[in-house]
């Protein structure tokens, strides 16, 4: 079942940590992001070199996912996009993706961890709380 205005069609980068929203006048589009709200974050490709990403590369590639044609920190053996949809009351179902393809999927119910590391989990919670805020204004 989905619900008006909270069924986005859309992917993150899944190298990108989100850490905190960013105030809705920077957002480009017309459209609601991927994760629920415009963020700013860590970009965790390189896990070694953590990188704060700006400006357009963070709102085209971080936020929207397929950065690897903008972004040469993405890892071409990686996933390089993730899909968040809400499929009820606590539980949201996910999908890593490469070049348009699908390569894992899962389902978070209740909070829990999708146990494919930390930036997964940190996304996950992301979307379950800008879903959250639109279900429960």
């Amino acid at each position: 079942m989905a619900l008006a205005g909270v069924h986005w069609d859309g992917l993150a980068c899944p190298c990108f940590e989100p850490t905190a929203r960013l105030p809705w006048s920077l957002w480009p589009g017309k459209f609601r992001p991927p994760l629920g709200a415009p963020c700013e974050g860590i970009c965790r490709a390189d896990a070694a070199q953590p990188y704060r990403p700006a400006g357009q590369l963070l709102l085209t590639g971080c936020n929207l996912g397929y950065a690897r044609d903008r972004c040469d920190r993405v890892p071409t053996e990686s996933p390089d996009a993730v899909r968040f949809v809400y499929a009820g009351p606590d539980m949201v179902r996910w999908v890593l993706e490469t070049d348009h393809r699908p390569v894992a999927h899962g389902v978070s119910e209740n909070g829990a961890s999708a146990g494919r590391g930390r930036v997964l989990d940190r996304q996950l919670n992301a979307y379950r709380s800008a879903v959250s805020k639109s279900i429960h204004p």
